[in-house]
């Protein structure tokens, strides 16, 4: 039953059969695995997979994760009850795309500082202030700096509590343990050159106590500490062994993507039933152990860490606090703080396989249980294998979730491989230009009936790691598969098509390559062509140029297909020819989980959707739209790791990992408006709350509405579509000053205009002058009192200033209605506020000047020399 098996696991159970089909000797190469970590989807009781040699390790309903030997899996997937297996995917977090913005850094001066507060401003919040309060912000992402001035105030954290699913390992004996004895190994990180060498113990016979463990594997490299690696529990095999790792495992260096993962095995290896597991144990860190290490940071080694700055960065585009920023970014002297400051934040730093992610999700649905707070988790991993169609485990599982009441959203990044930048000539001794990753990972096409069809792969100079590649297809139809090199390397092809199904390892012009063709995967009965293309021995890296996949349909009926690269990341040196890349359908995994909110990014600047942002639909029958919504996903300003003290604490970064968390702050604003919302209700209200996509092309093209799902984020009116009209009378609602769009940038360029029309009247001098000596304080003011931030978007101040200034040379009026709503009582609202919160001089000067104000809608600027200070005319 080789359809209920994903692609991997078949390839790793034909491999195994292969190598055991040969006469070992001295020379003969080791055996590959023969137990791997895998899930099941069953539609039955679990009893009869676990008699067939399954080891449940997580029960997450409908999915089991657990421990199998590879070749008890076609006999697991024989099973009625089972309706797939998959291999442990591994993800990554959605990574930085480049930007073509301008650096920041070379804006022009700063405005100055604000003055500080005054003892007449409001410092407590007003009652209808919404920040999430209530709620639970989880992350699942790579870590956090605890120590970053985002996620502490006053010596006390901000962080609700951090759970660790990387460090700590536990090795147990299997219910079919044969053997007595055992060699335990694990392969930590790579170096920069080269891979470390591998940790193997000693065969240890039973029983194995933790210092005997710990003892074989003392010594065994020079560079390895104490404590680096600690072993507790035992004696093994009654007890489990616990590893954790720490010491230069625990570092600001090092990826949690790369942390090793600990393996046990049977000496001598043998076929048969698994007979150890290996599971996570989660490491939990709560408030007070997180004070103690920011009140002693030289004394305490905290054993949570960040490395890739990826996690830090989108917990505070989520929950991050306010914070001044350096003068060294121009125009922009402060952090505006993330979407939903007073949510309960919680980071899960996980590993790259899903059953991390799914153990992590299984924790915080715990979490909030035991609390009695609703759920918000956002994931910023992404996988780009399989179907692209929603059905994978970890989506099925997060889809699962949702419906169950103690979960009320999952917002994901749909992801960054929308772009498609031309490759560099063929022959050049340069990676794609800059030096900077290009996408163009998807294409698809028809092969018709008994007829060709080819694509050209591709790569660039020094892409010195495997490529992989799936080729999905439904229907009646069956395809063959070819693979020709380049002609730099003499254009050699397979010693013959791979047809459906089937298995082949063979070389091609010196490069191993493995193809597996699978028929009928379920749910949807598609068919999968798998295969890899590694570095030729000889030159540690895949020739580059043009690599020619050759595709024949055998069987008389037409094939729709779609071929992805392999997991790609921001090192990937291999993708299709510019002319054949398919931008759609680049939404990958988990972000397919129907009733997750996947988010698309666009730039806030001039309302594009990003370039890079991945577009739907899904590879479904019915092709599900996907991503639901956008929101800001280009200069999105966020923390950044290790940057504590420093000047560049925050930095503008690109991309969906950004456009998500953005997203999972204003669920959280609608969930504290209105505790009683479903999930069903919380996507509704966002999508329809929505502003309409934008483009400057008439009509949006295809691809782009692919990729904008309902729209452009609008966290007020999501917050009041969430509040609804039985809610409606306890007032309007504030929200924190990121739920606002930021000040637009080109407010300076232009403003130099306006203000030397203005000056041609007395009327207009005054206002001149009274703007240059409070801009500062009033623009720090719309961005950090959160009453004035509400007063100055009600009155629709961000769509006046664009009037204003987009033709600073027009005679017209200005208007007395804006957004449905009268300009003067705007105008007045919020005068009314920053008389409150601002310094006596800006109170002084807005006091004598408000009926000028008041009266400014409907009058042409030529005309305020008819006007005196108090809005009179003469």
């Amino acid at each position: 039953m080789e359809s209920k098996l994903d692609a991997a696991l078949v390839a790793d159970v034909r491999a195994l059969k292969a190598w055991a089909r040969r006469e070992t000797s001295a020379q003969d190469a080791p055996p590959p695995p023969d137990t791997a970590k895998v899930s099941v989807r069953l539609s039955g009781d679990r009893a009869a997979v676990e008699a067939a040699g399954f080891v449940t390790q997580i029960d997450a309903g409908e999915i089991l994760v657990g421990t199998v030997a590879l070749l008890d899996l076609e006999r697991i997937a024989a099973l009625d009850q089972v309706v797939s297996v998959q291999s442990n995917r591994r993800g990554r977090p959605v990574d930085t795309v480049a930007s073509t913005r301008e650096d920041p850094a070379q804006r022009a001066q700063a405005p100055p500082e604000p003055p500080p507060r005054q003892a007449g401003a409001r410092s407590e919040p007003p009652d209808s202030e919404v920040t999430g309060r209530g709620v639970l912000l989880a992350m699942i992402d790579s870590g956090i700096d605890i120590h970053h001035p985002s996620f502490h105030e006053d010596g006390r954290t901000l962080i609700t509590r951090l759970v660790d699913v990387t460090l700590r390992q536990s090795i147990s004996a299997s219910p079919h343990l044969t053997t007595a004895r055992a060699h335990f190994r694990w392969d930590p990180p790579p170096t920069l050159f080269c891979p470390a060498p591998r940790q193997v113990s000693a065969e240890l016979p039973f029983p194995v106590t933790a210092q005997a463990l710990q003892n074989a594997w003392a010594g065994v490299t020079p560079e390895i500490q104490v404590g680096d690696v600690r072993v507790e529990g035992g004696p093994f095999p009654a007890h489990p062994l616990v590893i954790t790792f720490g010491g230069k495992y625990n570092s600001d260096t090092l990826d949690s993507r790369v942390l090793p993962d600990v393996v046990c095995s049977p000496s001598p290896a043998r076929p048969g039933p698994a007979q150890f597991v290996v599971d996570r144990v989660p490491l939990f860190y709560e408030p007070a152990e997180i004070d103690a290490a920011l009140r002693n940071p030289a004394e305490i080694d905290f054993a949570f860490r960040d490395a890739a700055g990826h996690g830090t960065a989108t917990a505070s585009v989520a929950a991050g606090a306010p914070r001044s920023v350096p003068k060294c970014w121009q125009n922009e002297p402060y952090f505006r703080g993330g979407m939903a400051p007073g949510a309960g934040l919680v980071m899960a730093r996980t590993a790259h396989g899903d059953d991390s992610k799914l153990l992590a999700v299984a924790h915080l649905m715990e979490l909030a249980a035991q609390r009695g707070e609703p759920l918000v988790i956002n994931i910023n991993y992404i996988d780009y294998t399989g179907p692209h169609d929603g059905t994978t485990h970890l989506e099925t599982y997060l889809s699962g979730v949702i419906a169950d009441e103690s979960v009320r959203a999952v917002v994901i990044s749909a992801g960054n491989e929308g772009a498609a930048d031309p490759e560099p000539p063929s022959g050049t001794l340069l990676s794609p230009p800059g030096g900077l990753p290009t996408r163009g990972w998807h294409t698809s096409g028809t092969v018709p009936a008994n007829g060709p069809a080819t694509r050209g792969i591709f790569v660039a100079y020094r892409d010195t790691r495997s490529d992989g590649f799936e080729i999905w297809y439904s229907g009646a139809a069956r395809l063959t598969f070819d693979l020709t090199a380049p002609f730099i390397a003499n254009s050699e092809s397979l010693p013959a098509p791979v047809t459906a199904p089937g298995h082949l390892t063979a070389t091609v012009a010196h490069h191993p390559v493995t193809v597996s063709s699978v028929l009928g995967v379920p749910p949807h009965g598609k068919n999968c062509i798998s295969f890899s293309i590694d570095p030729a021995p000889a030159a540690n890296m895949i020739t580059m140029g043009v690599w020619t996949i050759s595709l024949r349909e055998t069987s008389g009926n037409p094939a729709d297909f779609d071929i992805w690269v392999d997991s790609p990341g921001e090192h990937r040196l291999s993708r299709f020819r510019f002319t054949e890349r398919d931008r759609t359908r680049t939404v990958g995994a988990p972000a397919g989980s129907r009733l997750a909110i996947t988010v698309g990014g666009y730039d806030g600047e001039d309302r594009e959707l990003a370039r890079s942002s991945s577009r739907g639909p899904l590879c479904d029958p019915g092709r599900t739209p996907k991503p639901e919504v956008c929101a800001p996903g280009i200069g999105v300003w966020v923390a950044r790791a290790g940057k504590r003290d420093d000047p560049l604490a925050y930095a503008p970064r690109n991309g969906t990992s950004y456009s998500a968390p953005y997203v999972a702050g204003v669920v959280a604003l609608m969930i504290e408006a209105n505790p009683r919302l479903a999930h069903d209700e919380i996507k509704k209200r966002l999508m329809e709350s929505c502003d309409p996509p934008f483009s400057p092309h008439s009509p949006i093209p295809p691809e782009d509405l692919a990729g904008w799902g309902a729209g452009r984020v609008n966290p007020t009116r999501a917050v009041d579509k969430a509040r609804g009209q039985a809610l409606a009378d306890t007032g309007p609602l504030v929200l924190p000053p990121a739920a606002y769009p930021a000040w637009p940038s080109h407010v300076h360029a232009r403003s130099a205009e306006l203000r030397r029309r203005a000056e041609a009247t007395p009327a207009g001098r005054n206002l001149a002058a009274l703007a240059s000596r409070h801009a500062a304080e009033v623009r720090h003011l719309v961005d950090t009192e959160r009453r004035v931030t509400a007063a100055w978007h009600r009155m629709h101040g961000p769509a006046l200033l664009r009037w204003l200034l987009a033709d600073t040379h027009r005679e017209v009026p200005v208007p007395r209605m804006l957004g449905g709503k009268p300009l003067a009582a705007g105008i007045g609202r919020l005068l009314d506020e920053l008389v409150l919160a601002g310094s006596p001089a800006l109170r002084a000067d807005l006091t004598s000047v408000r009926g000028l104000l008041l009266a400014l809608p409907g009058v042409p600027l030529a005309d305020l020399a008819t006007y005196d200070d108090h809005g009179q005319g003469s």
